[in-house]
């Protein structure tokens, strides 16, 4: 249900904040994963590469359209963590180093306002935070409202599936698709 649009969104992310400009100045996007609370334990959060992008989708609430499709509006948490040994200090000598956290912000929420893939609504932020519960690392969170479509359970779904070895399951029987041929015309 939420995989297709966890891939596309983690998609979006690389193509966009592992360019060449961003990476000189932010270094390169190497941890992009589901959210489970990894910045909130000591032993994972000492392993995450970073910078790093959790991905969590919160409660979606689910309306029937027809025939097994459903559609619902979820909320998406960007959570976003940066190593910083810097002082953000306004008198500090390092101070733009440690504000970086601010401008890689911007740039994650370029890449993903109005962002929109085949299973989704365009995303719309609605709220951010700073959670400063961690040693010398700086996490901040974007959430994202969009609408979501499932169509796991629809009949379309369930009779027909195309494999890429050329077979078509058609109602549970398996049917091999014929090569096409080419006619030969006589001159």
């Amino acid at each position: 249900m939420y995989a297709n649009l966890y891939l596309k969104i983690a998609e979006r992310l690389d193509q966009e904040l592992n360019k060449t400009a961003v990476t000189a100045i932010h270094g390169k996007l190497d941890f992009i994963a589901r959210y489970n609370n990894q910045f909130d334990t000591d032993d994972q959060e000492l392993a995450i590469p970073e910078p790093a992008i959790l991905i969590q989708f919160l409660d979606t609430e689910w309306k029937t359209q027809s025939r097994g499709i459903q559609q619902g509006d979820t909320l998406i948490v960007l959570h976003v963590g940066i190593d910083s040994i810097a002082d953000d200090n306004y008198y500090s000598s390092n101070k733009d180093k440690a504000l970086l956290i601010d401008a890689y912000m911007d740039l994650i929420h370029k890449a993903m306002q109005g962002f929109q893939a085949d299973c989704s609504g365009s995303l719309n932020r609605i709220s951010s935070a700073e959670d400063s519960n961690h040693d010398h690392k700086f996490v901040q969170t974007m959430t994202y409202k969009s609408s979501i479509t499932d169509n796991t359970a629809s009949k379309a779904a369930q009779l027909t599936e195309k494999e890429n070895v050329g077979i078509e399951v058609v109602r549970e029987k398996t049917i091999e698709t014929p090569t096409p041929v080419t006619p030969y015309v006589i001159p």
